[in-house]
């Protein structure tokens, strides 16, 4: 006898055991992270070896200031650098 699929229930995987397998999700970064990462990728902070020093500038709502992850759009400016340090 061949099992009635319910809506949504095919794309789903089981397990060894006949469990639903959980699949892992890449843990999400927060926001200002991921906009250093941009910022940098597309060369707006400097890429030399060094000490270089960024100000964060978060939204008076950010999850931030309740303990939680960053979920806002922060300024964020280069403050100073000292290069080969």
């Amino acid at each position: 006898m061949c099992p009635v699929w319910l809506e949504g229930e095919a794309r789903t995987r089981w397990g060894k055991w006949g469990g639903r397998m959980k699949h892992a999700k890449p843990p999400k970064q927060p926001n200002s992270v991921r906009k250093l990462q941009y910022l940098w990728r597309i060369g707006a902070l400097p890429r030399a070896v060094g000490l270089h020093m960024v100000t964060i500038w978060h939204d008076d709502w950010c999850g931030i200031y309740q303990g939680k992850a960053c979920n806002c759009d922060p300024d964020i400016t280069l403050k100073a650098t000292l290069p080969g340090a």
